[in-house]
């Protein structure tokens, strides 16, 4: 059995990145493995600021496409009078300058926002999850579950990363990560609710 990997299968997505592994045997494709990540590069270049946060993950447009990185630098005037106007029912002074009213709504959205913006970071940035995973159904219960998982795990090794489950699986992946755990391959991180790869030496051994 080969591997075979494409990344950024999903071309750009507000800075994520989909990447896929495939189990090949005789040439034939029988399974493949998903994984997704926002590097912190792309988390950089699209997560600028609060605004960013705001309007491509929450969903509160600023009348500017979600697929612009750093909108505060494409933000008007009229665009934070409508916002504070239309979210937080505020009257505002129009003869205020636009940098006084960028800084006002930046507190706000920073007193609703903030804590849900860095447990964004901490949850998606660098810290690559399954997103799913399909083996071929005269293949299944051999293993190849089990061997996509592990070259994941050491692919993003070698880029100094750490595989982890999804905080939400199905029963079936669970079971997967349960078989896992058993085998010493992943440690289970109640405070982050999902399993984890080992780091550093390879703690797991080649999947039958």
């Amino acid at each position: 059995m080969e591997f075979v990997w494409q990344e950024n299968i999903c071309g750009e997505n507000r800075g994520w990145i989909v990447d896929q592994v495939s189990a090949i045997i005789d040439g034939e494709i029988i399974g493949y493995l998903k994984v997704e990540n926002i590097p912190l590069v792309e988390f950089r270049k699209w997560y600028g600021s609060i605004f960013d946060y705001v309007d491509k993950i929450v969903g509160r447009s600023f009348n500017c496409s979600s697929r612009i990185p750093d909108i505060k630098s494409f933000l008007t005037k009229k665009d934070l009078i409508r916002a504070n106007q239309s979210w937080f029912y505020n009257d505002v002074d129009a003869s205020k300058s636009f940098e006084e009213l960028l800084l006002g709504t930046e507190r706000l959205l920073k007193d609703i926002y903030q804590k849900e913006f860095s447990n964004f970071r901490k949850h998606h940035v660098d810290n690559p999850f399954p997103a799913f995973i399909r083996v071929n159904p005269g293949h299944r219960r051999k293993g190849i579950a089990l061997a996509l998982y592990q070259e994941a795990a050491r692919y993003y090794a070698e880029k100094g990363l750490i595989l982890r489950s999804s905080t939400c699986i199905t029963k079936e992946a669970k079971a997967v990560w349960k078989k896992m755990e058993s085998l010493g391959w992943v440690r289970r991180d109640k405070k982050n609710n999902c399993y984890r790869f080992y780091n550093g030496q390879q703690r797991y051994s080649k999947a039958s």
